[in-house]
């Protein structure tokens, strides 16, 4: 089939790894190669075939179009940078773990985003024990080796410690009962409550799942300091600090952009690029202030047009009669209107009666000027930046082809007549012991083993291929007959 286009793909990994699962390789639930899918391979059956390097975007110029790229591999040859044009360019460069700045996190703290990440983790989750287990060890040490400690509650902390006390309670117990009294889970969130995207009820459940787990919640807290041996908390509930001393400190906390963003972000800093967490994009994923540049998933976020700063012109365009109030009729046309173009509306359009009624407050059976002002303003604070998340990247790059496509055919398109709109589908996390929360819109909004069977079937049915399909199968059928291997290597 002919293409429109020449791709060339740049990535310093020459495979896809399927991020949901990563904490099922820290406790060796999954071996590494179950999700990974090499880009090769993905890529194979696309024609014209897809140029694919395997080198670091080092820097991006937006007025050249071009992009400048280095071999950072452990083996290298006479040439190692080259340059690239493009007529457009695509960023999906993710993120990195942030530390917001917290003495120690890099040098003492393991994060969990990559595959060498997880397999570092389970190295040192054995290690801990096995150095436990040395003839003459004190007590005191002993319980330090085996404090796990892990910062951040959301779905990855919430998945890790749920791995983490399944590893302990099914393998480790058969292995190192002796040092079972020594050990110690303990999950600081900085929130009021572990998974605060989800509905309180779900952070209620998961909350009592691990405290019945003996997972010690340390909600309200806030690490001030890694150091080697320890981490030194202030619980704002208790207005003082406390130390938590640890074998192990898993870090899950958010993300920041990587150099590679923040180099086009402050070349562009002129041209409206102020955002220090990603890089702005307008509804179609374009890049303020860079032409024929798009960005996708986390290294971005979408600029929302402030409703209010358009108050008089909405108002005028909504009232048709030119009566100075809107009437029913007028509120529904003009939400159907302009939702398109204004996505803070959107959410209104299927309880249009509704809202009009509670904006409605002197109940004359329409609206003043100023009582549309305060619609306009409850919209704009209930804008929410799109999740971190592979669904919300997945959407996007779906889109993104669809437009880029269509450009093809015809560069002089109107674009901005199709906005990109995410498209919730729902949310799982597995927390251990055969269970997950998640939730549906309109469908699900809970926890326990039911959810746990769903949360797997939808992971297995989201694998690239047959091949990490199969292998996912065969190691949760293996992991549930035979336990984890808990050798170090």
């Amino acid at each position: 089939m002919e293409s429109d286009f020449e791709v060339s793909l740049v990535s310093p990994r020459n495979y896809f790894l399927f991020t949901p699962l990563l904490p099922g390789l820290t406790t060796g639930t999954l071996n590494d190669r179950t999700i990974v899918t090499s880009i090769r391979h993905l890529i194979k059956k696309v024609k014209p075939q897809i140029s694919y390097y395997e080198a670091s975007c080092t820097s991006i110029d937006p007025e050249a179009q071009q992009v400048e790229c280095q071999d950072i591999s452990g083996i290298q040859g006479s040439v190692s940078k080259f340059k690239l044009p493009y007529d457009y360019l695509v960023m999906a460069v993710g993120s990195q773990p942030a530390t917001f700045g917290t003495p120690g996190v890099r040098q003492y703290a393991h994060f969990l985003k990559t595959v060498e990440d997880a397999q570092a983790i389970r190295s040192k989750i054995i290690d801990c024990f096995e150095s436990a287990n040395i003839p003459g060890q004190p007590d005191s040490e002993k319980k330090r080796l085996l404090s796990f400690v892990v910062v951040g509650g959301g779905p990855t902390g919430c998945e890790f410690a749920g791995e983490l006390h399944d590893l302990i309670e099914k393998d480790v117990r058969k292995y190192y009962a002796h040092l079972l009294p020594y050990v110690s889970v303990h999950l600081v969130q900085s929130q009021d409550k572990v998974l605060n995207t989800f509905d309180k009820k779900i952070s209620e459940f998961v909350e009592k799942k691990f405290s019945r787990d003996h997972i010690t919640l340390h909600t309200d807290s806030r690490v001030k300091e890694v150091k080697p041996n320890e981490l030194v908390v202030y619980e704002k509930k208790n207005g003082s600090d406390i130390t938590l001393p640890f074998g192990l400190c898993v870090w899950s906390t958010g993300i920041e952009p990587i150099p590679l963003v923040k180099q086009v972000r402050d070349s562009l800093k002129d041209k409206g690029q102020t955002n220090t967490r990603a890089l702005v994009v307008d509804d179609n994923l374009q890049v303020k202030g860079a032409k024929n540049i798009f960005a996708i998933g986390d290294c971005s976020t979408i600029e929302r047009k402030h409703l209010k700063e358009h108050l008089g012109e909405m108002f005028q365009q909504a009232d048709v009669d030119g009566n100075g109030e809107l009437s029913w009729k007028e509120f529904h046309h003009f939400l159907d209107t302009v939702s398109k173009k204004y996505p803070q509306l959107e959410v209104y359009n299927g309880r249009v009666l509704e809202i009009f009624k509670e904006m409605d407050v002197d109940k004359s059976g329409s609206l003043s000027h100023e009582e549309f002002k305060h619609l306009l303003e409850k919209a704009d604070s209930e804008v929410t930046v799109l999740p971190s998340t592979a669904q919300v990247a997945s959407q996007q790059g779906q889109y993104l082809a669809t437009l880029l496509n269509t450009l093809a055919k015809d560069p002089k398109a109107d674009i901005s007549a199709t906005p990109f709109r995410y498209h919730h589908r729902g949310s799982f996390a597995s927390i251990g012991g055969s269970e997950a929360v998640g939730e549906v819109p309109g469908m699900l909004e809970g926890g326990g083993f039911q959810v746990w069977l769903m949360w797997r079937g939808i992971y297995l049915s989201k694998q690239f291929s047959i091949t990490n399909k199969v292998l996912l199968s065969f190691d949760w059928v293996r992991t549930t007959l035979f336990g984890r291997d808990v050798s170090r290597f």
